[in-house]
């Protein structure tokens, strides 16, 4: 190659050197983005028939939808038939027919055992039903002058009846007033069979003789089984301990045998707006054969009822024991510290009983007066007839008490207008007219409680002027004791059971038993003083200081068993010198229920457990200022400034070169200078 020729390679070089430079990476860059942007477009081109082709057919989609829309809107209910049956066809069986079922009371029920004939023989009846509030009926009937009382009839059962009147175990009484869906409430069963129980004079299963003779023998024989057995009272028997002593915490209670005490703690009352309060409560029952009998008091001809027929015109004599007539006495003792207010209000509560006469110590017969009224009503055997009900079986009355603590009630039984029938009673829910007749008897000092809806215009401090109460000099005297001392509730039942049915031929039909004395149980009454605790706790106050035992050992000790509102005295104390510095007591406060409240010289039991919390705080010693030597100040060293660093070579990579637009530039600038040099020594060389 000529000289010529290199120095025009060396000349393009040189031109080439100062043309703008992309490094490679930018060429690449472009270059794949350019590739990129190529193949997208084309893509775009070739997927845009497709995107058409995707709008039309969901157009068409579209308007199919819509179409199917109308449809499925028009078809609607038939296809909701369908989606139902075919949810119930899933459905187990059983399922179904326990969603369909309901009680059904169409059928026959058959009547067995009822005494009929003058209670010559048995027979069984039947009786078809539509409805669930169709009434089971009376009996066949089952005359006779003197006949018809040797098999009285007491009510229907689910159960054939055991003995003379008595119910099977499990089985339920029902009166001829109970609906059929009482009886059966999941509708009527095949072969349903309800069972007539009586009461008989003689053998349950045998009829009553025919001759004359015969049939007075066994009335006779069989009148002295009226007597009222099984009898029972109770006080307060199911009132709760709370419910005796409102308003007041229950401290203790105890049954032990026939006694219940009852200790609750003492809390001060002022006797005038704030009592302490007494609920008492009596309840009396006999057996439920005598109870249900009672209650139906048959009737025998010309002589009329059984037990209440020697009542007419009868001076009713106050007298214990046989007096000619059948009554039953609620005899109840009250504790002589117990207050009895001068006017008291009590509730009577019975079907087959009412109240004749209140007599106080020596059978002194008290007046009585009218609640609402407040009219005085005097003390006579007529004094309750105006406040007795044919439908209600409570009796509210007053009574002047005049200074009694022991009281008796003295019941009857209900007759002629005074009687409620089984028409007139509704039974409390899942329960039986003939199950309400037979609930016990109950009578009731009237509450606070009870006196705001009797007496509504009365202030408070006028209704606690008229219950039963103790004073709060006695309270606290009792509560002195630790309940060791305590005031009683007594009481006991005790009466008389007439029967009379008239005369048969020369036999005189007629029984009295004396109901013997039954004791209730007792209900003492007392107070206590109510003990609280009170505890001390030291805390830090500083955190990450643990008290050392320097302080631990001045917290006071615990005091157990104190009385409410005792103020307990609190110390302060003395700091305590420690290594490193001294701790110091901050004071004390009193932690209730969560809140911390800060308290001084003394605290207060209120009601509750007394927690005091003690706090010290740590103060360290404060250290020895050291004297400052100024030293000499050395002179400031002068910043040097700091050589540039050489930039670090681009390093070449599987012989590529670095993809940098200044070091490739630079390559080509000394290539054009090498070339320049060359040029400049080859011409030299030719013009020598």
């Amino acid at each position: 190659m000529s000289k010529k020729s290199i120095s025009k390679i060396l000349i393009c070089a040189m031109l080439i050197s100062i043309l703008p430079k992309t490094s490679f990476a930018e060429e690449e860059k472009v270059n794949t983005e350019a590739v990129s942007t190529k193949e997208k477009e084309n893509k775009n081109e070739k997927e845009a028939p497709k995107v058409e082709e995707n709008k039309e057919n969901s157009t068409e989609k579209k308007a199919e939808a819509e179409s199917t829309e109308k449809q499925n809107t028009v078809e609607a209910p038939k296809s909701e038939d369908k989606k139902e049956k075919s949810a119930e066809e899933v459905k187990p069986r059983s399922a179904r027919n326990k969603r369909e079922v309901k009680a059904n009371f169409e059928g026959t029920v058959t009547f067995v055992g009822q005494w009929t004939g003058e209670s010559r023989r048995k027979e069984d009846s039947t009786k078809n039903f539509t409805n669930a509030d169709e009434k089971l009926g009376a009996p066949l009937t089952n005359p006779g002058l003197f006949r018809s009382i040797g098999k009285t009839f007491l009510g229907w059962s689910d159960k054939a009846p055991v003995g003379n009147g008595k119910l099977a175990d499990g089985a339920r009484l029902f009166s001829p007033e109970d609906k059929i869906s009482t009886v059966f409430p999941d509708g009527i069963p095949a072969d349903a069979k309800i069972y007539g129980v009586y009461f008989s004079l003689n053998d349950p299963e045998t009829p009553l003789p025919d001759s004359t003779f015969g049939l007075g023998l066994s009335i006779v024989g069989g009148l002295n089984k009226f007597k009222l057995d099984g009898t029972e009272i109770t006080i307060d028997k199911d009132k709760t301990s709370e419910e005796v002593l409102p308003d007041t915490k229950l401290a203790e209670e105890k049954d032990k045998n026939k006694d219940r005490k009852i200790i609750d703690n003492y809390t001060k009352k002022d006797d005038v707006n704030e009592i302490h309060e007494v609920i008492a409560t009596s309840e009396f029952q006999t057996d439920p054969v005598i109870s249900m009998l009672v209650y139906r008091d048959p009737h025998v001809g010309y002589v009329g009822p059984i037990f209440s027929n020697t009542y007419k015109d009868n001076e009713f004599k106050t007298d214990d024991g046989k007096t000619g007539y059948s009554y039953v006495d609620i005899n109840v003792n009250l504790d002589n510290d117990l207050v009895v207010p001068e006017k008291i209000y009590l509730e009577f509560e019975g079907y087959a009983w009412r109240p004749l006469y209140v007599m106080g110590a020596n059978k002194q017969v008290l007046n009585i007066f009218d609640p609402n009224s407040n009219a005085d009503l005097g003390n006579t055997k007529d004094s309750f007839k105006s406040l007795v009900s044919s439908t209600n079986p409570k009796v509210t009355f007053g009574v002047n008490t005049n200074n009694n603590k022991n009281f008796t009630v003295r019941m009857i039984i209900r007759t002629g207008n005074e009687k409620i029938a089984e028409s007139n009673i509704t039974p409390d829910a899942g329960q039986s007219i003939a199950e309400k007749i037979l609930q016990n008897m109950k009578l009731k000092v009237l509450s606070k409680k009870d006196l705001k809806t009797l007496l509504p215009g009365k202030t408070d401090a006028e209704l606690n002027n008229n219950v039963l109460r103790i004073t709060d000099e006695k309270a606290k005297e009792l509560a002195d004791t630790e309940g060791e001392t305590t005031l009683k509730i007594k009481g006991y039942i005790q009466g008389n059971t007439m029967v009379n049915a008239g005369r048969i031929s020369f036999l005189t039909l007629s029984d009295e038993e004396e109901i013997k004395r039954v004791d209730a149980n007792t209900i003492a009454l007392g107070y206590t003083i109510e003990k609280y605790n009170v505890t001390f706790t030291f805390i830090s106050g500083t955190e990450g200081k643990d008290l050392p035992a320097e302080v631990a050992e001045k917290q006071p000790a615990d005091k157990f068993g104190i009385e409410n509102g005792v103020k307990e005295t609190l110390e302060n104390f003395a700091d305590v010198k420690v290594d490193g510095g001294t701790w110091k007591f901050k004071g004390w406060s009193v932690d209730k229920n969560g809140v911390s409240e800060a308290v001084t010289n003394e605290a207060t039991v209120d009601g509750d457990d007394l927690i005091l919390v003690g706090e010290w705080i740590f103060v360290e010693d404060e250290k020895p200022v050291e004297p400052q030597n100024p030293e000499p100040q050395k002179p400031e060293n002068p910043q040097k400034p700091e050589p540039a660093k050489p930039q670090k070579p681009q390093v070449r990579k599987n012989g590529e070169l670095p993809k940098t637009n200044v070091s490739s530039a630079m390559s080509y600038v000394f290539l054009a200078i090498a070339g320049l040099g060359g040029a400049y020594i080859s011409k030299k060389k030719d013009n020598e």
